[in-house]
C-alpha cells in the first residue's frame, strides 16, 4: 500500500516528466529544491481557490521571466491543468 506522500511524489514526478517533453524550462519547483509539504502548500495557495489556471500559469511564467514559445505553452497548458485538477482530487481522496 502506498502512502499519501509516495502517491503525490510519484504523480508530481510523472507530471514533471510529461511537461519536460513539451517545454525545457522548469515552470514548477523541483522536488530536489522543495519539500513535498511546501509543494502542497504552493499548489494549494496558487491554485486552490481558482479554476482560472491559465492566467495564474502565465503570471508564474512572467514573474520568473521564463521565455516559452507560445505554441509550446499552448501544448503544455492541457498537461498542467489536468495535473492541477487531478492533484486537487487526489488531496480530497485521502
Amino acid at each position: 500500500m502506498s502512502t499519501r506522500k509516495t502517491v503525490i511524489i510519484n504523480k508530481y514526478l510523472e507530471f514533471q516528466n510529461k511537461l519536460k517533453q513539451i517545454v525545457d524550462i522548469d515552470i514548477f519547483p523541483s522536488l530536489e529544491d522543495i519539500d513535498i509539504v511546501d509543494l502542497l502548500l504552493f499548489f494549494n495557495m496558487t491554485f486552490g481557490g481558482s479554476t482560472e489556471y491559465e492566467n495564474v500559469i502565465k503570471d508564474i511564467i512572467f514573474f520568473h521571466n521564463f521565455n516559452i514559445d507560445n505554441d509550446k505553452l499552448a501544448n503544455a497548458m492541457p498537461v498542467i491543468t489536468q495535473f492541477i485538477d487531478e492533484f486537487k482530487l487526489l488531496q480530497r481522496s485521502f
